[in-house]
């Protein structure tokens, strides 16, 4: 296994024992790559109170600067009530579902889809289990650098898209000896963000909505925070400079926002 698969397996790890953790379940998660699974299998027994995690890496998809990684999640269940397995998948895959890992200087993004049971009564060394598999695409940039958390007023922002820049108004000089062309001096410069976000029932969501519905000053400062994935922060006041709601039929209400340095 590379070192990009041995990052992503530790990372899968470490979050499924955290959802463990908090949901005060009792019960130990195993995490296993394929091969390694296989041969611990036929070794030993398995522990009843154990759920075994096996990650199965499919061919990855090369790309300039990084690679993506479709995972296949097979989950051999406890012997103990499937219910509350299913209730760990469940949240662990809310959970973790286009959050980056915070743990990795590694630029990473990662999406999963729901459980689904595909055997409930799997025999494995004479008792039942049930087995359970998930999907999972980890796109994973070795030396990337990009934003990992935004956070507006001190929460988190789940967004699905983010584009800033900054544009500088020149004076242009001639100073006679570059062949008619002039030479370009910035005198000003303003600078943006665009966001396009999920609805969340937090505060910024909310001062959004009293925006659209002329309750708040429009020239409100919100402090933005943007932290990039080798830890670098970034923060200051913005404003915001256009606002707009999208919801529709069978999807999540979502914001398109752009803001404008304060």
């Amino acid at each position: 296994m590379n070192d990009i698969a041995s990052k992503i397996v530790e990372i899968i790890t470490r979050q499924f024992k955290s959802v463990v953790n908090n949901l005060s379940i009792k019960r130990n998660v195993e995490i296993y790559e394929e091969r390694t699974f296989e041969f611990l299998n036929a070794s030993q027994k398995l522990n009843k109170n154990t759920i075994y995690v096996v990650v199965h890496f499919d061919n990855a998809t090369l790309m300039m600067g990084g690679a993506i990684y479709p995972i296949i999640i097979n989950v051999l269940s406890s012997s103990e009530a499937l219910q509350d397995d299913i209730n760990i998948l469940f949240t662990y895959s809310t959970t973790y579902n286009f959050i980056p890992p915070s743990d990795t200087d590694l630029f990473i993004q990662q999406t999963y889809t729901g459980a689904n049971v595909e055997n409930a009564f799997e025999q494995v060394g004479g008792e039942y289990r049930s087995l359970i598999t998930m999907n999972a695409t980890f796109s994973v940039g070795e030396d990337i650098l990009g934003v990992r958390t935004v956070e507006i007023d001190n929460e988190k922002v789940l967004f699905t898209s983010i584009n800033g820049g900054v544009e500088y108004t020149q004076n242009a000089v001639n100073t006679g000896n570059s062949n008619g062309l002039v030479r370009s001096v910035n005198k000003f410069g303003v600078n943006s963000f665009s966001f396009s976000l999920i609805a969340l029932n937090h505060n910024y969501c909310k001062f959004f909505y009293d925006l659209i519905f002329g309750k708040v000053v429009i020239n409100t400062h919100k402090k933005i925070k943007f932290i990039f994935n080798d830890g670098t922060e970034y923060e200051d006041d913005f404003v915001v400079i256009n606002v707009e709601f999208k919801q529709s039929i069978g999807g999540i209400p979502n914001f398109v926002v752009s803001f404008g340095k304060a």
